[in-house]
This record gives C-alpha cells, sequence and structure tokens, in this order.
C-alpha cells in the first residue's frame, strides 16, 4: 500500500500528534513512534528533530509537500511542518517508513 494510502488510514483509525511543541515532547517522552516531515518546513527545526529522532532510534519520513498541504492532509486549517504518530491504529505506516530506508 502506498505511504499516502497508509497515512489516510493513520488519520482515521490511529492517534497522532501536531506541531514541533507537541511533537518534541512526544519524542523526547518517547511516546513517538514516527515521524513525518514537511520539506519545506524550517531547516533548523528540521535539523532538532531528525536529532532527537536519531537519539531515539525513531524512523522519519519526509515528504514533498509544503506545511499548508501537510495541515490539508490532517485535515487541519493551518500549516503543519512535522506530525508524530502516537498509534498507528489500523495502518502499517511505521513499517512502510522503516521499509523505504
Amino acid at each position: 500500500m502506498a505511504f499516502m494510502d497508509q497515512l489516510r488510514n493513520v488519520i482515521r483509525s490511529g492517534k497522532l500528534a501536531y506541531g514541533t511543541r507537541q511533537s518534541e515532547e512526544q519524542i523526547l517522552t518517547g511516546k513517538a513512534k514516527a515521524i513525518i516531515l514537511s520539506e519545506k518546513a524550517e531547516e533548523l527545526m528540521v535539523e532538532r528533530i531528525k536529532y532527537l529522532a536519531g537519539i531515539g532510534k525513531i524512523p522519519i519520513k519526509v515528504l514533498t509537500l509544503s506545511t499548508k498541504e501537510l495541515g490539508e492532509t490532517f485535515t487541519l486549517a493551518y500549516p503543519v511542518s512535522v506530525a508524530v504518530v502516537l498509534d498507528e491504529g489500523d495502518s502499517k505506516i511505521i513499517s512502510e517508513i522503516k521499509s523505504e530506508k
């Protein structure tokens, strides 16, 4: 199944946290299972998220979407630079991200 299908599935059946502050908190507390980044996100924020993900060995997927498009993907009315998967629900998004490495 394609990544975007898995993403829609996790939006429907799983649990996500959106935004830099919430994402960092979930990464630091060990609750984040995967990270989704917009390729248009601020460089400094991306570097920090990637650093934290490396320490926690959390898989990352960088999407070729703007922050506005990523927000729309999550059916939000505002731009989103980063989101973390807390519960993948019925999806296989984590194994999908790991298999792309």
